[in-house]
């Protein structure tokens, strides 16, 4: 074995001696400083040399990324430019339109002076605003009045009518028409029950009968005397009877019926109606005569308030003046409201540079 190492020596290095062993061990040991498996020298290195790689890589891919961010970041640059430049570009459009408006405004206000001062100079000749209001007030509840009691002459019922006795009571009071009532009632009741003609009638027929018996009697002087006894009670009898017929006959068309207990019936119904027209007619004078003294009043109202004027001419000129002190203080509110927001639109417009280049995210 020490003769094929130093054969092996010899044919290596050319030296048998023990110095190629020792070399040789020092190049074993060499060799696993340098490799041995995935550690020592070399590993490391190539590991450090991989590392080395990979951060030249990483720093390549950095400078990619640095070249793209800067492309980024120059493009960013333009783009808000461009957006600072649309901004203003708007700032500066908007200037234009507040701009617009506050000579708007102003041009209204100007407006609204003149209006203001025309409408002075008019109210000055006029009488003040709350007299007009106190006249208007004062002529639109007269006119309230007067048209409600215009309204309630007309709604007024009419005058009630006395009422009249009917036939045959036309001219007479209740009393005399009851009185008679009373006597015609009575006297046809007592004509109605009479039987005196009927038996003056009868005592002439029978006077006439015996004046023929006594003529067939030969009793001449008798007859003679019962004859014109007869005679008499019939021709009384019957003129008694027509004198009787006659009367009821009036009366009957003096009354229109023959119920004489119901002869005074309408008396009864006339002093009801009598008895109900005085209280109407007591009611409508006092209705009346209310009316008639409110009216007075209100005439007496009128003659304070218009004199010898119309009321609604009075009213409408009334009317005419405060409508003028009303459009003055319109006006001079709206004049008001206008200065105000005159000055809001003048505090609000910022002054802004014309933009540089066009605006082309618009």
């Amino acid at each position: 074995e020490a003769l094929r190492r130093r054969l092996n020596a010899l044919v290596t290095t050319g030296d048998d001696s023990g110095a190629a062993d020792r070399l040789a061990e020092e190049l074993k040991n060499l060799k696993n400083r340098c490799r041995y498996n995935r550690t020592g020298l070399l590993p490391q290195a190539e590991a450090e040399r991989d590392a080395l790689k990979d951060r030249i890589t990483e720093m390549d891919n950095l400078k990619i990324q640095i070249g793209n961010l800067d492309h980024q970041i120059g493009e960013i640059k333009n783009w808000l430019k461009q957006l600072y430049n649309h901004q203003q570009t708007r700032d500066y459009a908007k200037m234009q339109a507040d701009a617009a408006k506050v000579a708007e405004t102003k041009k209204v206000l100007e407006q609204l002076r003149q209006q203001m001062q025309s409408l002075e100079q008019v109210c000055n000749a006029l009488p003040a605003q709350r007299e007009a209001e106190r006249m208007i007030r004062e002529l639109r509840s007269f006119r309230e009045q007067w048209n409600a009691i215009q309204t309630e002459l007309q709604n007024m019922p009419e005058e009630p009518r006395q009422p009249q006795l009917p036939t045959p009571f036309v001219g007479m009071d209740a009393e005399a028409a009851k009185e008679m009532v009373r006597k015609d009632s009575t006297q046809f009741a007592a004509m109605a029950g009479t039987k005196g003609p009927l038996v003056l009638i009868i005592v002439g027929i029978l006077g006439l009968l015996s004046t023929a018996a006594l003529i067939f009697l030969r009793a001449y002087l008798f007859a003679g005397i019962s004859g014109a006894a007869g005679l008499v009670a019939l021709i009384w009898g019957i003129w008694e009877k027509n004198s009787i017929k006659n009367k009821c006959r009036e009366l009957l068309e003096k009354y229109g019926h023959s119920r004489w207990k119901h002869w005074g019936d309408s008396i009864t119904v006339y002093e009801r109606e009598y008895a109900e027209y005085r209280a109407a007619h007591r009611e409508f004078r006092e209705i009346r005569s209310d009316l008639e003294v409110r009216l007075m009043v209100l005439q007496k109202k009128r003659e304070n308030l218009c004199g010898s004027e119309e009321p609604d001419g009075l009213l409408d000129h009334w009317e005419s003046v405060w409508k003028q002190w009303d459009a003055h203080s319109n006006i001079r509110r709206e004049l008001q409201r206008t200065e105000n927001h005159y000055e809001a639109l003048r505090s609000m417009v910022r002054l802004v540079e014309k933009p540089a280049m066009p605006d082309h995210l618009t």
